[in-house]
């Protein structure tokens, strides 16, 4: 009687054995911001209006005291004053618009084309279509909060609101990349994320564990590295998914 041999053979899909790994996507990200540090330029206004704004909010809270500074007539009359929030929304401004440019010109520069000028240039074409889609992404956030607000208990409304900003936050991380693309991105941004909803989370809460403790641990210098490695960083690492999920497709 002839024995029977089964061979069984597994053939490994090329997508599923060329699948970056997290640790991947992170050291391609970092490699790529420390060895072009020219395409960091365009954050270079937030990093520098928000460490000199840090110094003097710092410099006023010693002169009025740190830990009594609520209760000083002078202290409150001074960040309640017009001067300050002046100066404060121009910080913002800034900010934010350099925030739109520099990370529509690094997420061009890691997938489209190796070229600085031409980054550049997109980041500034490309700004009001990315803040569009960051305000209605805001009005959806917003409206999401609204059930909440009828729960009285304060663990309930915690635990909902972190949820909620961590589910949140990939889609915002998302969408600088997928703006180049699409002008209108949030659909686009919501099917990139569900096709790689696993590797989106743990990505978005490295990202906040990384820049929170970079802001935490080391005071006023922490918010430069935030602008000029952190967020450019997971800008690169969420248009490397993006790429990847574009390969696929």
């Amino acid at each position: 009687m002839e024995k029977e041999w089964e061979i069984e053979v597994k053939i490994e899909h090329p997508e599923v054995k060329n699948e970056k790994s997290i640790d991947k996507y992170l050291s391609d990200s970092f490699d790529l911001i420390l060895s072009h540090p020219k395409i960091l330029l365009p954050f270079f206004p937030a990093a520098i209006v928000n460490l000199i704004y840090l110094i003097y909010i710092f410099k006023r809270l010693f002169i009025y005291g740190i830990f009594s500074f609520a209760t000083n007539p002078e202290a409150i009359e001074f960040f309640a004053s017009k001067s300050f929030i002046f100066v404060t929304v121009i910080v913002i401004v800034i900010t934010v618009f350099s925030y739109l440019i520099g990370s529509l010109s690094v997420a061009y520069f890691a997938i489209k084309e190796r070229d600085y000028m031409n980054s550049f240039k997109v980041g500034v074409s490309r700004a009001p279509f990315l803040f569009g889609n960051f305000i209605a992404m805001l009005l959806v956030f917003v409206l999401a909060f609204l059930p909440i607000m009828l729960v009285k208990s304060p663990f309930l409304v915690f635990g909902y609101v972190f949820i909620l900003s961590f589910l949140v936050i990939p889609l915002f991380l998302f969408l600088p990349v997928i703006v180049l693309d699409h002008k209108l991105a949030i659909i686009e941004s919501l099917k990139v994320y569900r096709a790689n909803l696993k590797k989106s989370l743990i990505l978005g809460i490295l990202y906040v564990l990384v820049s929170s403790a970079v802001s935490s641990l080391i005071p006023i210098i922490g918010s430069l590295l935030n602008y000029l490695i952190v967020i450019p960083a997971f800008t690169v690492v969420y248009a490397l998914v993006y790429k990847e999920q574009r390969r696929k497709s």
